[in-house]
């Protein structure tokens, strides 16, 4: 369950991971900070409105069809964009990471890793996906599809992942 700290922000009252999600009014959805000043957050391009909590989960209406829900988990963070109706047009989302006494980096199968000052690996995503609604969190092969990542540097030269989700499976008739 999340609570809210004096702050603002909010963080989970049952989990080891030392996780922040943001109570609305800044950029940065959520940070996962570990001992050794290491973190890692999410951002996204506009100050978020005022979540709704519910249990371990913040949702920020984005605007009219468009969510993003932030769940603590015992791991640290999931993060979702969640489209309530069909886009108009391609999309485009840039995630700005923020990252403390870590680098990001990116392999040509666009898994992207988190590394230390000393050169280790400390966290990896692999594939980022979406799925079809209506299939839960188990979605059948037909009902999900990669979405192509690329790292990039923002202006300031700050590390951001840029999402470019396939509108040929967001056109789809099937897809709720």
């Amino acid at each position: 369950t999340l609570t809210q700290n004096s702050n603002g922000s909010y963080s989970p009252t049952t989990t080891a991971a030392p996780v922040t999600v943001s109570g609305g009014g800044n950029t940065t959805s959520a940070t996962l900070s570990e001992g050794s000043g290491q973190s890692v957050g999410f951002g996204w391009a506009s100050k978020l409105p005022a979540p709704t909590i519910s249990g371990n989960t913040a949702t920020y209406a984005i605007n009219s069809t468009e969510n993003l829900v932030v769940t603590s988990t015992s791991q640290g963070f999931d993060e979702h964009i969640v489209l309530t109706a069909p886009p108009t047009s391609a999309v485009t989302l840039t995630l700005p990471l923020q990252l403390s006494n870590l680098t990001a980096s990116q392999a040509a199968s666009g898994a992207v890793s988190l590394v230390s000052s000393s050169g280790s690996t400390v966290a990896r995503a692999q594939q980022f996906a979406m799925w079809d609604a209506s299939a839960g969190v188990s979605p059948l092969p037909d009902q999900e599809t990669a979405v192509p990542a690329q790292l990039e540097k923002s202006s300031a030269g700050t590390p951001e992942l840029v999402l470019t989700p396939s509108m040929s499976f967001l056109d789809r008739k099937s897809v709720v």
